[in-house]
């Protein structure tokens, strides 16, 4: 279940310098699970806060993206901010993406009943415990057995089909959706999976078979400055 994209993008952990030469024997994991991130980039900014941001695309894929016939295909992801924790890299939108959150509702998802958020663009938290299968937006799924989870798109993937992550427990998933993509973030940013979506956005649902607590929040957009520009 690992390596399921043509290119991976991770890490390796390394205790000391590495002398030239020398093989290395830590463990490679990857930064996202998802259909859609590759050839990421970090920086350390003034707060001493080291941020990823990844290309939101992937080439040599079978899959597509609709909007080739609009000029335009792929996207950056949201900047996030990597921290080290028990011996793995963590990684989760940076403080002033959250800021940008309005209209926050907390609600009990029960089993089987859609919850309609009020357009694509949303951050949603929410709260499982055990095995479940939750329905997002038009028909992503994202499928928990107690060993693997799974993120699946169907019509709304243009070609993406399944990716998978191996996790003893999940307690947490923060999905942030926007109109042509989703970024979803496991246990608080211990696993991540992004991928483009590609759906009328007619339907915002969420839903699941079983019942959790769900914090939801609209999202605000943000502008690009650029040589005192705002674009």
């Amino acid at each position: 279940l690992k390596y399921e994209n043509i290119y991976q993008n991770g890490y390796f952990l390394l205790d000391g310098k590495m002398k030239e030469g020398t093989e290395i024997a830590a463990p490679f994991a990857e930064f996202d699970h998802g259909f859609d991130f590759y050839a990421p980039q970090t920086y350390r900014d003034e707060k001493g806060r080291r941020i990823l941001i990844g290309w939101m695309g992937l080439p040599d894929t079978d899959y597509v993206n609709p909007t080739v016939e609009r000029g335009w295909q792929h996207a950056l992801t949201l900047p996030r901010e990597l921290t080290l924790s028990n011996g793995k890299v963590f990684q989760f939108p940076i403080k002033e993406v959250l800021d940008l959150s309005c209209d926050e509702r907390k609600i009990e998802l029960q089993a089987g009943h859609v919850f309609e958020a009020e357009g694509p663009c949303f951050h949603a938290t929410l709260f499982p415990e055990g095995p479940f299968s939750i329905g997002l937006r038009q028909d992503a799924e994202l499928n928990y057995d107690g060993k693997v989870l799974s993120f699946a798109l169907k019509d709304s993937g243009y070609g993406r089909d399944v990716r998978h992550i191996e996790v003893e427990d999940v307690h947490s998933i923060d999905v942030f959706s926007d109109t042509s993509s989703v970024e979803i973030f496991v246990n608080g940013g211990e696993h991540a999976l992004t991928s483009r979506i590609y759906d009328t956005m007619a339907s915002n649902r969420i839903v699941s078979d079983t019942d959790m607590d769900m914090t939801i929040r609209a999202m605000r957009s943000y502008c690009i400055e650029r040589g005192g520009e705002k674009e």
